[in-house]
């Protein structure tokens, strides 16, 4: 009884210990970026089509910001300009045209995301929306906006903006998550009333103009499982024990 206890009692440390081996302590980091300082349009490439000089964890897979219902026109040097976007209304309807970009996790991993930076797009003239908004949605579900659409203004923008999540956004293998920017509106910052054209999207900011903060982790068995089976290989351990010392005292 005393040696069943015991085994009892290890196992029971046992679940402890994997439980604590099974936390994660791990500091944010960028886990993905996306940098269109060399960023050049080129007409022969599809109109949805920006491509940028990429940063990504070796565990995550991505695909670049595509448009969704609009086109790129043509454009400078890290920056391009976007047209037939909304307008007509100050009520978001995310079937709205959008722009989007999307990380999966691989599998055997799990993502965990603290926060998400960007460079507010901004207008180049007077017929660009007057209103910006980010959101994301896990595995093509419903989407989560910001707290509210921002006033997309006329001169570029000097830092990133940071969208800062109150709880952690936990991703586990095999999902994924998209991330979508729009621009609706009347009126554009420089008074205009014509809409839908030659939004700039994002500029000239030294390094990323996109950034998602977090950590990845390799997926860890559940605790619960693995103390199961060892409790079991223990009590059956145990049982053959007392099979052959009750065999030796009936002798």
């Amino acid at each position: 009884m005393k040696k069943f206890t015991a085994i009892i009692t290890l196992n029971l440390f046992a679940i402890a210990v994997i439980g604590l081996f099974s936390i994660r302590h791990a500091s944010a980091a960028i886990i993905a970026g996306w940098d269109y300082d060399l960023y050049v349009y080129d007409p022969g490439n599809a109109a949805n089509c920006v491509t940028p000089t990429r940063t990504l964890n070796p565990h995550l897979t991505e695909t670049d910001l595509a448009m969704h219902s609009w086109g790129v026109q043509s454009a400078s040097n890290s920056e391009f300009r976007a047209y037939n976007w909304s307008y007509g209304t100050t009520t978001l309807n995310t079937s709205y045209p959008y722009a989007s970009f999307t990380v999966a996790v691989n599998t055997g991993y799990t993502l965990t995301l603290s926060s998400f930076q960007y460079a507010p797009a901004w207008s180049s003239d007077s017929s660009a929306p007057s209103l910006g908004i980010w959101g994301y949605r896990i595995n093509g579900g419903s989407w989560v906006m910001q707290g509210s659409a921002y006033d997309i203004q006329r001169s570029a923008p000097s830092a990133l903006v940071a969208w800062n999540f109150t709880q952690p956004l936990t991703l586990t293998q095999s999902q994924n998550i998209e991330f979508g920017f729009w621009a609706y509106g009347y009126y554009s910052s420089a008074g205009g009333i014509s809409y839908g054209n030659d939004l700039r999207v994002l500029t000239n900011l030294t390094g990323n103009e996109l950034i998602l903060n977090g950590t990845v982790a390799q997926a860890a068995p559940e605790p619960v499982s693995i103390a199961m089976i060892l409790s079991g290989m223990a009590l059956l351990v145990w049982q053959m024990r007392w099979k052959t010392n009750r065999a030796h005292f009936c002798k």
